[in-house]
C-alpha cells in the first residue's frame, strides 16, 4: 500500500513537470514571435483584432508575409 502511494506521488509530480514544460515552451514561442516578428503556424496570439491562430490566411489578414516552406508568418516591416 505504501508503494502505491509513493508511485502515485511520483506520477503526479511527473505530470506536473510535463504540464509546466509544455506551458513554458508555448510561452517561449510567443516571446520569439513578439521579439523577432517570425511566428510559426499554429501559434495563438492576442492581437488588437482578438485572438488569432497563425496560419496563411490570418497572416495575410494582419499584414504579414507568409513563408510557405517554413510555415512561418513574418510580421517584420518590409
Amino acid at each position: 500500500m505504501k508503494f502505491l502511494k509513493i508511485l502515485l506521488i511520483i506520477l503526479g509530480l511527473i505530470f506536473i513537470v510535463i504540464l509546466f514544460s509544455m506551458i513554458l515552451l508555448t510561452m517561449k514561442d510567443q516571446d520569439v514571435c513578439l521579439d523577432t516578428g517570425f511566428c510559426k503556424a499554429g501559434l495563438e496570439l492576442n492581437t488588437s483584432n482578438g485572438i488569432i491562430t497563425i496560419n496563411e490566411q490570418t497572416c495575410k489578414e494582419n499584414n504579414g508575409f507568409w513563408i510557405a516552406e517554413k510555415q512561418v508568418c513574418c510580421f517584420k516591416a518590409k
